[in-house]
């Protein structure tokens, strides 16, 4: 998978780096590494799914609606196979990053910015107990609808708490597990009307690609395919509440 030069343009602007320091970076080789697949994949052949590259990590293919591939969420294949002596180059607009911490310490990271969101649900996950199933590696596959701090208070409002102290373990154990689909979902690979699975027994989400909502919970896009070593976050609008 081949950068174009304002892909990389924008990487190291996203980095906050200049394009020598990124030539100069021990973490170069590993980067490239992440490029490359050992075999020959042309573009028909694409599926979402996981891809092993030289950098030992996997890197993930997705298909979106419009049949555009993505890798990881964040790379769009922008020209396909391009013909070379020992394989085949696909060109793409940004550059690939593998993550390399879990979807927990993603929420912990985004709770240090300024613009924090997610610092109710991280009460929520260690008061359920889950921390432990959200820190893990590649080898795990997750997706987590993440509420977000206005989308709890708005719950506490609706249940008369005060706070995530005043919900039972058992229920909040409950809840949190409706948000966690066992699958790596980016938002390329939501369709409309699809079901998904939950970590509820017996309870499922639904896509709602028009309104751009996961049952009647509104997906939001700046906070939408943050990807960890062991799956993806969603943020999302609302709580979910299970049947």
């Amino acid at each position: 998978f081949i950068p174009t030069n304002a892909a990389f343009n924008r990487y190291v602007n996203d980095m906050g780096i200049t394009a020598e320091e990124l030539l100069n970076s021990p973490d170069l080789s590993r980067i490239l590494s992440a490029h490359v697949i050992d075999g020959v994949i042309p573009a028909a052949a694409f599926e979402s799914s996981a891809l092993t590259t030289l950098a030992e990590v996997p890197v993930f293919a997705s298909i979106a609606p419009n049949n555009a591939i993505w890798i990881n969420g964040a790379s769009r294949i922008s020209r396909t196979n391009l013909q070379a002596d020992n394989g085949l180059v696909h060109e793409i607009d940004y550059v690939i990053s593998s993550p390399t911490s879990s979807i927990i310490a993603k929420i912990n990271e985004s709770n240090q910015a300024s613009s924090s969101e997610f610092n109710i649900l991280k009460a929520a996950i260690e008061r359920a107990g889950l921390v432990s199933n959200l820190d893990r590696g590649f080898e795990d596959n997750v997706t987590i609808f993440a509420p977000t701090d206005e989308a709890f208070e708005a719950l506490f409002e609706s249940l008369s708490v005060s706070g995530i102290a005043d919900i039972p373990v058992t229920d909040l154990q409950e809840i949190l597990s409706y948000h966690l689909v066992p699958q790596r979902i980016f938002s390329q690979d939501l369709r409309e009307g699809l079901t998904l699975p939950t970590l509820r027994a017996g309870q499922t989400l639904v896509v709602d690609l028009t309104a751009q909502q996961i049952n009647d919970a509104p997906l939001l896009s700046n906070l939408g395919n943050i990807h960890g070593t062991n799956g993806v976050i969603h943020g999302i609008g609302k709580v979910l509440l299970p049947d």
